[in-house]
């Protein structure tokens, strides 16, 4: 009788794996080095106008994690990311996570329209920016949730409800 190895038993598995279990990982860090003149230390100059790539004095991480799920002419997606930052002052600096999305959607949940993708969450929706200048021109980011591309003819209708902002209107 052979003995089979954990190792063995552990490699065969992961080399058989389905791609069910591949997690999309996607990430963007970047670390600030701007430096101000007369003794100012660490200092970014109007990033907003100028431009903020080689402008910046702190650093900012996100990393992402997605699976997709196909269920016959369904898909399910599941979608997460996180992201931090700190002044970038030392080499071991305290500072907090976020939970930047957190959603799922759904597509080819409707018969009569397999492209249309209902969605609910927190999630960057339809964001469009300006990124040398992180210039958001549209930014409806939030926690909701949807319909996106619902075939109308020959075009596409997106319906979303997202909150957003601290408006406290309890009383009190």
């Amino acid at each position: 009788m052979r003995k089979v190895s954990l190792i063995a038993a552990a490699v065969a598995t992961a080399v058989t794996a389905t791609s069910a279990f591949a997690v999309d990982f996607n990430g963007y860090a970047r670390a600030g080095a701007a430096i101000g003149g007369n003794g100012a230390g660490d200092s970014a100059f109007e990033k907003n106008k100028v431009g903020r790539l080689g402008n910046e004095d702190d650093n900012y991480y996100e990393f992402g994690f997605s699976e997709e799920l196909q269920t016959g002419e369904q898909s399910w997606k599941l979608e997460s990311m996180i992201a931090s930052s700190d002044k970038g002052q030392s080499g071991w600096e305290d500072s907090e996570i976020n939970v930047a999305q957190f959603n799922v959607q759904a597509k080819g949940v409707i018969a009569s329209d397999p492209e249309a993708v209902i969605w609910a969450g927190k999630r960057y929706y339809q964001r469009k920016d300006i990124h040398i200048t992180d210039f958001y021109f549209l930014n409806t980011s939030g926690t909701g949730g949807g319909i996106e591309n619902i075939s109308l003819g020959d075009q596409k209708l997106s319906l979303a409800f997202v909150q957003d902002g601290e408006n406290d209107q309890s009383s009190g």
